[in-house]
């Protein structure tokens, strides 16, 4: 892992291995718990959720890049 990535799984509170799923699961939960809708327009919750989402497309890159091509 990169730098970049492992502070994207540190922001999700992911470990290795890591599969689509996992990450898919792990994003849904996080979004909606710092929702701002949820959160009443907290802001902390509002940047929480920038971070969440910026390290949900990190991981999304790596995944793609790692996963074996198939002919």
């Amino acid at each position: 892992f990169t730098r970049q990535e492992s502070e994207a799984l540190a922001t999700l509170n992911l470990a290795p291995p890591l599969t689509q799923d996992i990450l898919k699961t792990r994003y849904k939960i996080l979004a909606k718990r710092f929702h701002p809708d949820l959160n009443h327009g907290c802001k902390q919750a509002e940047e929480t959720l920038k971070n969440i989402n910026q390290a949900y497309g990190v991981l999304q890159k790596f995944l793609k890049k790692s996963m074996p091509k198939t002919a």
